[in-house]
């Protein structure tokens, strides 16, 4: 018979009170004191106690310590990724018996740098790969991220999840794969891929590149089913197995030892601070835990019951709702398969008819929802708030709605994967689904709505993270549009969405979503003026200047359909800024007088600011500094009076720019540092880098060399990571500036000339080429015998060794 070491016994009762004081801001010392009291009072001798485990006491009081430390690091520092419940890793989550199987984890990642643990739903798979990840920190400085794929429907999107997860932004230059090679190449780092089973090719396609490019990246992947990872050494395989629940007819003292018995315990305590197990009750719940074939799951739901029947009523009803399971013959995974299924329809059957139809309903979300979302989404509208309010506690009381970390005070919930796709199923045979998914649609294209409509005002920092909470049901909103042929809500909620993907930079998406609506959306209205609006804007940002164009063109035909003077402007100033990306500055100042004879210039309008910016900027590309200066200032006036935080980073960028032009420095670098604080606020990650490069070329130019080269690095990494290319090439010429200051010319020259070969290829004149250009001749003169041999090499070059070059020498200093 396998014993759970004592120590772990003592550590879950205590890390049980540890929660209970800390929710009354008890200190920790205090805590650790009242934790060891209450196991001298539960063994008599604690030091003897902690002889039997083999454990000793500085360990013991260290793990209480390091447990209270991560409680407070995940309240003061949440994970990087908010998409999945990555909350989970600074949490030590509760396991029974997997002592074993954590310390197999430890050793075998080692060696295949792969684990997979299999088994089915609800047999512990997620919660060892936490309970791993918790006390193995130290392992992973790079860091370690959960990557919950259960609410990914789509194989295509395994890499796009796991980059956003990671918060690599997407400008979509270079695929989303290579984006994370390049993010974790150097790292030591722990991917978790959680509910792989559906995605199987995908994932194995993606831990093949990870493996291959990332030596120093572990990954555990939890499936129901197996899979290799072909073309490489196999990672090493755990299949987790049943809780021991021994057999009611045992000594009950003999049943206190079994695992599955102290599940059920620890969970019938949450639910009823009364219960407790005696040797009248213990044969009742050995009965209930064996039924269940050890399902730690199936138990969990069965001790949820507690609360209103005793253990022997729920003994006594398993044969009422449960049929027999095969034949010990069958394969072992479907048994145990129909076991979970048995265990969920059992608690199907405890449900009230109302009851059981909210558990359907709520299949159709992808991810956590609020108690809002719940009640439009799940409930007919002749249904009493009271009545919903119950059945919500209710649902969660039995387990079956799982209460997420709450997000900006909000209280959330979410369903185990295997109980959604119960429910999803009993959803579909009940025949209305289509009703159920259209009220999703209506609730989260309300939703979108609602919080779309503040992306460019004073709100847009807390609507952009609210927006990011939901992604996960708004994407799944659109694969149920999209099903059902719902045109018109498609065309409304990509109107409403199409900032939030811009100013995340998650160009790839937003491009897909849009250009499918647009192909497929035939009635002219104001939302499809808007998706052509939006779907210009990704293209331009993408650098498929002729696509952008062609679509700024069409909407441009809407806007004179619709009488649309304001719209009208800003389509003419979105063309002038495709015809200046591609070096035709005058064309591209004619569009932008164009845009200001149809509207009010003095008005203080979105429209107006948006086209004063661009008017500037193409006047300082044409050397027209002083113009320049005041169309910024009147755009930052307008951005300022209408609260728009995020894009009056545009102005105060190019006032910087003006800046350096005319060499005030101490001037330019307030500007842009004013304008970092926006982007950084709003994540916008390819503007925080432009932000960058604004100061470090002001540190060349006061030679703090130091400083500058910190700038200029983090500004390469950001848009080496994205794949950014426009940003990247501003990187490049300002890195030329600062390799010619450094004295290092034959690098500087070799960039240099691997940036006009490709503004000749792509004629995509940028602001900071005109330093680069104009200081580079100083290396001509100095290095006349070689200049032409490096200038070819550089001719010559590809994109990775011009980075490489570049990244090289920011690394050791020049």
């Amino acid at each position: 018979m396998y014993m759970q070491p004592l120590t772990s016994i003592i550590l879950f009762d205590i890390l049980d009170l540890i929660e209970f004081l800390e929710k009354r801001n008890v200190s920790t010392w205090v805590m650790v004191l009242i934790g060891i009291i209450v196991a001298v009072l539960k063994f008599g001798d604690f030091s003897e106690a902690l002889q039997r485990s083999g454990r000793a006491y500085k360990n013991f009081v260290g793990k209480i310590k390091n447990f209270v430390g991560e409680k407070a690091e995940s309240s003061e520092t949440p994970a990087a990724a908010s998409e999945d419940r990555t909350e989970k890793l600074f949490t030590l989550p509760v396991i029974f018996g997997l002592d074993e199987e954590a310390a197999e984890i430890s050793r075998e990642i080692q060696k295949s740098r792969m684990v997979l643990i299999t088994g089915p739903g609800g047999i512990g798979k997620s919660t060892l790969s936490v309970f791993y990840a918790v006390n193995h920190r130290e392992m992973y400085p790079g860091g370690a991220v959960f990557i919950e794929l259960a609410p990914v429907k789509e194989g295509d999107r395994v890499a796009q999840v796991t980059a956003e997860i990671l918060r690599i932004p997407d400008d979509g230059t270079k695929s989303v794969t290579n984006q994370i090679i390049t993010f974790l190449k150097a790292k030591k780092f722990l991917l978790i891929f959680d509910n792989c089973e559906h995605l199987i090719a995908e994932v194995k396609q993606l831990i093949v590149e990870i493996k291959t490019n990332c030596p120093h990246v572990h990954v555990i992947c939890t499936s129901r089913d197996y899979f290799e990872v072909k073309g490489l050494p196999d990672g090493h395989r755990l299949e987790l197995r049943s809780m021991e629940t021994g057999s009611w007819n045992m000594p009950t003292e003999e049943l206190r030892q079994f695992n599955g018995v102290k599940l059920f315990e620890h969970h019938a305590r949450h639910v009823n601070s009364r219960f407790k197990l005696s040797p009248g009750t213990l044969p009742s719940v050995s009965k209930i835990c064996s039924w269940f074939d050890g399902l730690p799951l199936a138990i969990i739901l069965a001790a949820s019951r507690t609360d209103i029947l005793t253990v022997e009523e729920i003994s006594e009803q398993l044969d009422r709702f449960l049929p027999q399971l095969e034949s010990s013959s069958a394969n072992i995974l479907t048994v145990r398969h129909r076991s979970m299924r048995n265990a969920i329809e059992w608690s199907y059957e405890l449900l009230e008819s109302l009851e059981g139809n909210t558990m359907m309903n709520l299949s159709a979300f992808a991810d956590d929802f609020s108690v809002s979302a719940i009640k439009k989404v799940c409930f007919e509208d002749s249904v009493r708030v009271e009545t919903r309010e119950s059945i919500i506690s209710k649902l969660q009381r039995a387990s079956l709605l799982k209460p997420s970390s709450p997000k900006g005070g909000t209280k959330r919930f979410f369903l185990l994967e295997t109980i959604r796709q119960y429910s999803k199923e009993k959803l579909i045979a009940r025949g209305d689904a289509e009703v159920i998914h259209k009220r999703f649609c209506e609730y989260y294209l309300a939703f979108v709505a609602e919080h779309g409509a503040h992306l460019l005002g004073d709100r847009q920092m807390e609507k952009l993270e609210i927006l990011e909470e939901q992604i996960a049901n708004i994407r799944m909103a659109f694969v149920y549009m999209d099903r059902y042929n719902w045109t018109d809500m498609m065309t409304r909620c990509g109107a409403g969405l199409w900032r939030y993907w811009e100013i995340r930079s998650q160009l790839n998406e937003g491009r897909e979503r849009l250009e499918h609506i647009a192909n497929n959306s035939y009635e002219p209205n104001r939302d499809l003026q808007e998706v052509l609006n939006g779907l210009g804007t990704i293209l331009y940002r993408q650098a498929d200047y002729d696509q952008a164009f062609a679509y700024y063109q069409k909407k441009l035909t809407l806007d004179d359909l619709l009488g649309d003077v304001n719209q009208k402007a800003s389509t003419y100033s979105d063309l002038g800024n495709v015809q200046g990306k591609k070096g035709k500055h005058r064309e591209a100042i004619e569009y932008f007088r164009k845009a200001l004879l149809i509207t009010d210039a003095g008005e203080k309008s979105r429209v107006n600011a948006v086209i004063f910016n661009n008017l500037a900027r193409e006047s300082l590309l044409i050397g027209e500094v002083g113009k320049a200066r005041q169309y910024y200032e009147k755009s930052r006036e307008y951005f300022m009076h209408l609260q728009n935080k995020w894009e009056s980073g545009f102005p105060l960028h190019g006032l910087g720019m003006a800046a350096l032009y005319e060499k005030n420095y101490e001037v330019a670098r307030g500007y842009f540092e004013e304008a970092l604080k926006y982007r950084e606020e709003a994540k916008d990650q390819r503007n925080v880098a432009q932000c960058l490069l604004g100061l470090a070329y002001v540190g060349i130019s006061l030679s703090e060399m130091d400083e500058a080269r910190r700038f200029l690095k983090k500004s390469l990494d950001i848009n080496w990571g994205s794949q950014e290319e426009m940003g990247l090439h501003d990187t490049f010429a300002v890195g030329v500036v600062y390799m010619v200051k450094a004295g290092d010319c034959p690098t500087a020259i070799q960039i240099s000339a691997y940036l006009q070969r490709e503004s000749r290829r792509k004629a995509n004149t940028k602001l900071f080429h005109v330093f680069s250009e104009n200081l580079i001749s100083e290396c001509h003169d100095e290095f006349a015998d070689n200049y032409e041999q490096w200038e070819q090499l550089g001719q010559s070059m590809s994109k990775n060794r011009a980075y490489n070059l570049l990244n090289k020498k920011l690394e050791v200093g020049a």
